[in-house]
């Protein structure tokens, strides 16, 4: 009797592999036609933006870090399982 043993890796979860989006700049006529309060304004908007983006790309990627230490675990689980009743 020969027992063959096969470890398959899960896929990634698709929501931690989509691009991070990207805030696009002020529209360059709006932000010509404004006023130096109102170009202020359009450029913390943007970093606002940007920096959420940020953020949520940064918790995208620590939950793909967690996601793939937990499958390295059971990966190496199930191949030490079937090391051991290997004959």
């Amino acid at each position: 009797m020969v027992n063959h043993y096969q470890t398959i890796l899960p896929e990634i979860p698709s929501v931690l592999m989509a691009d991070c989006p990207v805030a696009p700049p002020p529209d360059r006529e709006q932000y010509l036609a404004s006023d130096w309060q109102g170009k202020e304004n359009l450029l913390a908007q943007a970093y606002i933006a940007q920096t959420t983006n940020l953020a949520s790309c940064n918790i995208d990627k620590k939950n793909l870090r967690t996601w793939w230490a937990q499958t390295r675990e059971a990966v190496e689980k199930a191949n030490a399982a079937g090391e051991k009743a290997a004959p």
